[in-house]
């Protein structure tokens, strides 16, 4: 090869290797995908917007028909016009009973629940406001909840007296409650969280 031929191959190869690195310093480097939105407010819309959703402890976990009972204060509560909270009560101490395992342990405590909703709609048929549609009370988002039934109101001007009975009902069930509780060491613990939800609820029947 002459000295001009070799001269020439070498400006050919370093002018091919300047545009492959000019190429390849032009390209775009993959990023990571950006991180997800966070989410937006819950979906708490309706008549049953209520706020904060309800997060159950641990041992709420555990005693579902505690964790209803606690629950029930926020999604009851959360109805606007307050005269269907009390049938709303009885339907949640309804659904409590039947989240409760079906053994001898806890039966005191599921018939317990059981006649308790029993009361409260009883007190609900005697002051029906027959004016107004029964409704059904729903709960979207990460902690979906809805009435299994709808729920029925009663007449405003009896609301103060359907409410001391509602109270008086829940009180005698956390007694019951709580007298159980005392009687097996074993089942003690979930007696008296089921009872707490239950007096947790009172707030809905003093305002």
């Amino acid at each position: 090869m002459t000295p001009k031929y070799i001269l020439g191959l070498t400006a050919l190869v370093l002018i091919f290797a300047a545009g492959t690195m000019a190429q390849e310093t032009g390209s775009e480097v993959p990023l990571p995908p950006p991180p997800p939105p966070l989410p937006g407010p819950t979906d708490l819309g309706g008549i049953d917007s209520v706020g904060p959703v309800f997060v159950p402890t641990p041992d709420a976990v555990a005693n579902p028909a505690a964790a209803i009972l606690s629950d029930a204060r926020r999604f009851c509560g959360a109805l606007k016009d307050r005269t269907y909270q009390i049938d709303c009560l009885a339907e949640r101490m309804r659904a409590a009973a039947a989240a409760l395992p079906a053994d001898a342990a806890m039966a005191p405590a599921r018939q317990a629940l059981q006649q308790a909703a029993t009361r409260l709609e009883r007190t609900v048929s005697t002051y029906r406001d027959s004016a107004k549609p029964p409704v059904r009370a729903r709960r979207g988002g990460a902690n979906p909840v809805a009435t299994a039934r709808p729920l029925a109101p009663v007449r405003a001007p009896d609301l103060a007296v359907a409410q001391a009975e509602a109270l008086s009902i829940l009180e005698e069930t956390e007694t019951i409650l709580l007298r159980s509780a005392d009687q097996s060491a074993e089942r003690a613990l979930s007696y008296r969280q089921i009872a707490a939800a239950v007096d947790s609820n009172k707030v809905l029947l003093r305002s």
